[in-house]
This record gives C-alpha cells, sequence and structure tokens, in this order.
C-alpha cells in the first residue's frame, strides 16, 4: 500500500514537493465523490494552467474534465456524449471553431493569443488548455452575450456542455422541457464527480 506522501505526489503538479507531518493523524477514508480529484502526472502540468488560466480551483477543474472524459484521460478518445466530441476533455468542433477563430468570420485565434501558438487537436495539453480557453470565452463573451451579465464558475462550467445560449434558455421559466432535462443531466453529471455546484 502507498504512503500518504506517495498518494499526496501522484495528485500534484510535476516538479513539485510534497511536505507530510509524520505526526499527523489518518483520517477516515472518503466517499469516492469527496475523495480527491486524480490526473495521470502526463497532464499535470496543463491542467494547472487551465486552472490558473480560468481561475477555477484545480481540483473542480479536474472533476471536470473527469465528468466529460470518464476518468480516461486518453487524447484519442471519440464521442462519450457526443460523437463529435473528442480528447481528454470532450471539445467539439465548435468549441475549437471558438477557440481558433475558425468558422467564426473576423474572430481572433484565442489559443494563439493566450499560449503564443496554434491548437494541436491531437495533443491531451492542447485539448485541455484549449478547454481552458473556451471556458473563459463563455465566461467573457458567450454568457454576457446571452444575457447572463456577471456568469459564475457554476454558469461557465454548466454551459461548457449545452453552449451559452442553450444554458440561458435552460434558465427561463417557458425553457423547452428538453433544455432544461440536458441541464438537469449535466448538474447530476457534475455533482456525481463531487462539483458542489452550489459553492462555486
Amino acid at each position: 500500500m502507498p504512503s500518504i506522501k506517495e498518494l499526496i505526489t501522484n495528485m500534484m503538479p510535476a516538479n513539485t514537493s510534497v511536505f507530510v507531518n509524520p505526526n499527523a493523524r489518518t483520517l477516515p477514508i472518503a466517499p469516492p465523490q469527496a475523495q480527491a480529484a486524480k490526473v495521470p502526472k502526463q497532464f499535470a502540468g496543463a491542467v494547472s494552467r487551465a486552472a490558473a488560466h480560468t481561475g477555477i480551483p484545480m481540483d473542480t477543474v479536474i472533476r471536470h474534465f473527469t465528468a466529460e472524459n470518464g476518468g480516461v484521460w486518453d487524447p484519442t478518445l471519440r464521442g462519450r456524449q457526443d460523437p463529435n466530441d473528442f480528447g481528454v476533455t470532450q471539445l467539439n468542433p465548435l468549441a475549437v471553431g471558438a477557440i481558433t477563430g475558425t468558422g467564426y468570420k473576423g474572430a481572433p485565434d484565442f489559443f494563439r493569443q493566450n499560449f503564443g501558438r496554434a491548437f494541436n487537436p491531437t495533443s491531451g495539453d492542447d485539448q485541455i488548455l484549449g478547454a481552458a480557453v473556451y471556458l473563459n470565452r463563455l465566461r467573457q463573451f458567450d454568457l454576457p452575450e446571452a444575457g447572463i451579465k456577471k456568469p459564475t464558475n457554476k454558469d461557465v462550467l454548466l454551459s461548457y456542455n449545452l453552449g451559452a445560449r442553450n444554458y440561458a434558455a435552460s434558465l427561463q421559466p417557458n425553457a423547452p422541457a428538453e433544455i432544461v432535462a440536458r441541464r438537469e443531466r449535466y448538474e447530476r453529471l457534475l455533482k456525481k464527480h463531487g462539483i458542489d455546484l452550489t459553492n462555486l
């Protein structure tokens, strides 16, 4: 059985040291949804950058991406919920267009502006950083344009799956039942992965 230090080290970004107090008492094991979120070491640096880039706590970012990829951190993963979704963050072609400016007349290449290079859709790191760019785009542009003037982290995470317009529409009293059901299903998925939507 690995030591506490080994367990914590496996959850930390690369090149981070860990100090464990040898006199600390052991706490009972929490249920799965309350345990610390995990990310494979090869993606830890990108996830750390994504959390810093979005301002969303790293544990929440990891849980969000895990909810999207079902715990399969594989850049070649296809279609967990939608056949067009791909990679470790299950981006879709519309999201890629939004972050690279392709398909949006006159739109900037946000990925290049933020990271100084072109987006590589086959790179797990770029999928993670691209998802961070998309989350920021939702917060800064798409959600305010859809009528949510001061988006919370909850708004941003839920609109990742629905898109800004569908998410905003799902909050209206006369919202189509299908859109409300999609939002509620995604809320349940995030909660299942330990994201407390009430405290975001």
